[in-house]
């Protein structure tokens, strides 16, 4: 045993020599641990979080005034005898002592009440009922703790101990005794026939009262009241233990007709991952309370926003992670690249261990135990991060764009450490595996795997590569053949738009086997500058090329590395600006303009008169039109409203042009030619011509006419034919003529599914049909002012706003949606990161080639070389290696871009579709991580030849014979 515990000490003691001795390498292995877990860990802390916010949402759409975790059992008889008495007790008592326990949540407000069927209600007089005026219907009952939440009026509260053989003493509502005038001490009869069925009979009831308080809610808003006290005035009440009393003996029919209990919970310790088990437990409960009392319905619960919530949220993990795979991919590879070089440092050390009896298990242990001790560090580290990770995410307005507003509520939870954990087992098996062919080398091996050249990486030996752009190409030939119907999802389908897998790894597929391939073709690429360098003088380019073409392998790392880094970073970029651009595209498309006001016009008249002529008779006749006559304000006064920039008139009416048999149904809408293009919105691909070449034609062709591409197709017309529109003289089939202009493919406001489209001069339609006609003003703001502030800006001008849109406000409120924010956040994170792995990378590279290399450069000093080329020679290796990665990354990263981007343009319907996307290649953020990157390869040339210039060459001859 003592000989266990001294070899285990021993080997905690290597590792912690080894942990320290590459702190270096240890840091950035670590670094990567903490990363990829923490990338993991950030999704359900995330996924959680804005749950708990959609949670809070739908809980507070509530019915009534009732809070989030509120339930009302309720049990009506019907045309029954009611409840019995046993029943009652037991549906109560679960109430009361189990309910709770079985919601596993604290209870806040316990409300009960019972009452019974309505009885015939008569002042007590010698008279016979048949000669008494009936005074109503009303019930006898009970509400627990009444005392509490009522205060007397008049009188006091009935006593509990009371004789059912002498008038019972009650209170009333004091809304009741008014609307009944009644006073305390009024004595009163309880009144009901009897009969029934046979089945269910029904006893004769004459029941004396006597009212003795008369009472009111003490607060009406109290959360108690669910059921308003105003639904209890046609209850006289009883204490509990009276009404339960009169129940039992069974004095009186029907006693329990009408019972109820209300409970609120605080739901504040439920969260996200919890809703499925709770859901459970509610149903459970559920069919408990139906067993103690057949018919008692749960008429409010959280159990429906909480199972719609539970819907929306259910795939928003699996999506985030199938967004996060080619990132959560590419920090293994950065762990198994650190590791791998890690392992090839210490390959003679290995050999010198096993040549000094260490088992290839206990040298496979060690890396083991350097896992472990990354693990520990890691699980406490990574979730934490994670979490910050996640509040960083909560902030996302946009691509790398971040705004202060209401901070999520992040946790980590189980859920959390559970998916650190497997990240924790990726890590490892991504650190330890390097290490188990390598524990099983001797001296003898490890001196001649060093001597000689490397063999290809399997992938390339196996044509990995090649079958990757396969499967990668075929892909995008089934996206698209599906082409419209991978973005139209169906309507009403509970699956997300973005739920195809596709969608994410057809582009990550093609950028991992674009960057093998690149790998696997560099050692070509550079042998050509090679060949032309050996025909020239100088040593040190001459020197770099042969290494790169020579030991291509032993670059493969930071090549593949950068290659990865760079498209992946170009293609997320791309991707999220033009998603982000598509949000804003959509919402102004559909808007039209910053701001689009309906105002009120004042109708004159629903005719115009002509002037009147006699007829064959003698008869004064003013023939008379449909045509109505409005008077429309002027909209230049607008211009002073706030923040008003320009203002534009749009008039939309209903037209249809007839094409030979089908005609071309539509919209026609009349512009100002001048101001529209001021403030419409408006993209490249719209048109054919530009806005301006449009506006002009318009300008100088009164009548011109632009039409949708679908009216030339259906009638073969071109520009300059003529073409007459019907509809737009009221109640006429009088048609206005024309002339085509222009083509347009889309137009704001209007889509290709709600038919065809003529734009004119506003200004020609009013004169052809007799008058102007309400239209629509579209404005063009200062960010600063407000729809509400516009608004009364503009009423205060003499303008009355019936309605409008703001695309503004549109927008900022679709870049806060949750499933939004969480994309754009993990996007912009992955990117982020990429890039830090990307610097990080060729640091190591620099490192660990610096320190291999040693004999080499002692060796080339030793021949003549100078430190300056030496330190050259490096430099250029770094340099290609560098510019090639980077270059190769751009490349796979737009092709990528150009191919995938516009299949992520998804929509539950047609018009969700249009615009239609533009991909908009992010150069921006490309430009600024290409700088980092190449700032980081010069750092590390710049160090490389510092530390090239201090090392004597018998240092480097010993250091490198010891390294290698």
């Amino acid at each position: 045993m003592s000989r266990f515990f001294a070899r285990f000490s021993g080997l905690w003691r290597l590792v912690y020599a080894r942990l320290m001795a590459e702190t270096t390498l240890t840091l950035s292995l670590l670094f990567g641990w903490i990363i990829f877990v923490a990338l993991i860990a950030a999704i359900p802390i995330y996924t959680d979080a804005v749950n708990q916010r959609m949670l809070a949402r739908e809980l507070s759409d509530q019915p009534g005034r009732a809070p989030s975790y509120a339930f009302y059992y309720h049990y009506t008889a019907g045309s029954s005898l009611g409840a019995s008495y046993e029943n009652l007790v037991a549906l109560d008592q679960y109430m009361v002592n189990n309910l709770p326990g079985q919601f596993r949540l604290q209870r806040e407000i316990n409300m009960h009440f019972a009452a019974s069927t309505t009885y015939q209600l008569y002042p007590v007089r010698s008279a016979a009922y048949s000669q008494r005026k009936m005074l109503g219907r009303i019930a006898i009952g009970y509400i627990r703790t009444l005392e509490e939440r009522a205060e007397l009026v008049e009188g006091v509260f009935p006593p509990v101990e009371q004789d059912p053989a002498n008038a019972l003493q009650v209170m009333i509502s004091e809304a009741q005794a008014n609307k009944l005038g009644l006073q305390l001490g009024d004595r009163l009869q309880l009144f009901e026939p009897g009969g029934g069925t046979e089945a269910a009979p029904r006893t004769r009831v004459e029941q004396d009262v006597v009212i003795v308080g008369i009472w009111r809610a003490k607060d009406a808003d109290d959360p108690f009241w669910y059921i308003s006290p105003a639904g209890f005035d046609e209850t006289l009440m009883l204490p509990e233990d009276t009404y339960r009393a009169l129940a039992a003996e069974g004095r009186m029919p029907v006693l329990l007709f009408n019972l109820g209990w209300y409970q609120t919970y605080d739901g504040s310790r439920i969260r996200s991952q919890n809703v499925p088990s709770f859901l459970g437990r509610v149903s459970g409960a559920q069919s408990r309370v139906s067993t103690l009392l057949p018919g008692t319905s749960l008429d409010l619960s959280p159990i429906a926003p909480l199972t719609r919530y539970q819907r929306m949220a259910s795939s928003q993990a699996v999506q985030l992670v199938m967004f996060l795979i080619p990132f959560i991919g590419l920090v293994v590879y950065f762990i198994v690249l650190v590791a791998s070089g890690a392992v090839s440092r210490q390959r003679l050390e290995i050999a010198m261990l096993k040549s000094r009896g260490s088992s290839s298990t206990q040298v496979f242990a060690l890396y083991v135990i350097q896992a472990a001790v990354m693990a520990v560090i890691s699980i406490i580290a990574g979730p934490l991060l994670g979490r910050l990770i996640a509040r960083t995410i909560g902030a996302t307005y946009a691509f790398l764009s971040f705004k202060v507003r209401e901070p999520l509520d992040v946790v980590i939870t189980p859920a959390a450490i559970e998916y650190a954990l497997v990240g924790l087992v990726l890590a490892m098996a991504a650190t330890v595996l390097p290490a188990l062919s390598a524990s099983k080398m001797t001296v003898v091996g490890a001196r001649h795997d060093t001597a000689r050249r490397r063999k290809a990486p399997f992938w390339q030996r196996f044509f990995l590569d090649f079958i990757l752009m396969g499967l990668a190409i075929y892909a995008y030939y089934v996206l698209k053949q599906q082409g419209f119907l991978i973005g139209l999802m169906q309507m009403g389908s509970s699956n997300s738009p973005y739920s195809n897998p596709l969608l994410f790894l057809a582009p990550a597929l093609f950028i991992v086997a674009f960057s093998l391939l690149a790998v696997r073709f560099f050692p070509i690429l550079i042998a050509l500058p090679a060949w032309i360098t050996s025909k020239m003088n100088g040593v040190s380019l001459l020197l770099a090329l042969r290494n790169l073409t020579h030991s291509g392998y032993a670059h493969i790392g930071l090549l593949l590395i950068l290659l990865l880094t760079t498209a992946l970073g170009t293609f997320t970029a791309s991707a999220a600006r033009t998603m982000d651009d598509n949000v804003e595209a959509q919402i102004r498309y559909k808007v039209g303009a910053d701001v689009v006001l309906v105002e009120a016009a004042a109708l004159l008249s629903d005719f115009v008169g002509e002037e009147a002529y006699e007829d064959e008779d003698g008869n004064v006749v003013t023939p008379t039109s449909s045509i109505p006559i409005y008077l429309v304000q002027p909209v230049e006064q607008h211009l002073e409203a706030e923040g008003v920039r320009y203002v534009a008139r749009v008039g939309r009416f209903k037209g249809s042009a007839r094409l030979g048999s089908a005609p071309a149904i539509g919209t026609v809408l009349g512009i100002d030619r001048y101001d529209y293009p001021r403030v419409a919105y408006y993209r490249r691909d719209f048109t054919v011509q530009s806005l301006g070449t449009l506006m002009n034609r318009l300008a100088l062709q009164r009548d011109g006419v632009i039409v949708s591409r679908d009216v030339i197709t259906k009638s073969g017309l071109s520009v300059g034919d003529p073409l007459a529109i019907q509809g737009l003289i009221d109640a006429s089939n009088q048609a206005v003529n024309f002339v085509i202009v222009g083509v347009l493919d889309y137009w704001p406001t209007v889509y290709p599914v709600d038919g065809s489209l003529f734009v004119a001069n506003l200004d020609y339609i009013h004169e052809s049909t007799g008058g102007e006609k309400p239209w629509e003003v579209w404005l063009e703001v200062r960010d600063d002012v407000g729809y509400d502030a516009l608004v009364q800006s503009v009423d205060d001008l003499g303008y009355v706003v019936m309605h409008g849109s703001d695309s503004r406000a549109l927008i900022d409120e679709a870049r806060q949606r949750p499933e939004r924010t969480g994309l754009f956040g993990f996007l912009s994170i992955g990117f982020i990161f990429t890039i830090a792995l990307s610097m990080l990378a060729q640091i190591i590279y620099a490192l660990l080639s610096f320190r291999q290399r040693f004999i080499q450069f002692g060796m080339i000093r030793a021949i003549g070389l100078s430190s300056a080329q030496l330190a050259l020679s490096l430099s250029t290796e770094l340099a290609l290696i560098t510019l090639v990665g980077v270059g190769g990354g751009l490349v796979s990263g737009l092709l990528t871009s150009q191919l995938f981007i516009p299949f992520l343009q998804v929509g539950f319907t047609a018009a969700e579709l249009v615009p239609p996307y533009l991909v908009n290649i992010a150069w921006g953020d490309i430009i600024k991580a290409v700088a980092a990157i190449v700032i980081t390869s010069l750092a590390t040339n710049f160090g490389v030849i510092f530390f090239l210039s201090r090392i004597k060459v018998f240092e480097a001859l010993k250091l490198g014979e010891s390294l290698t």
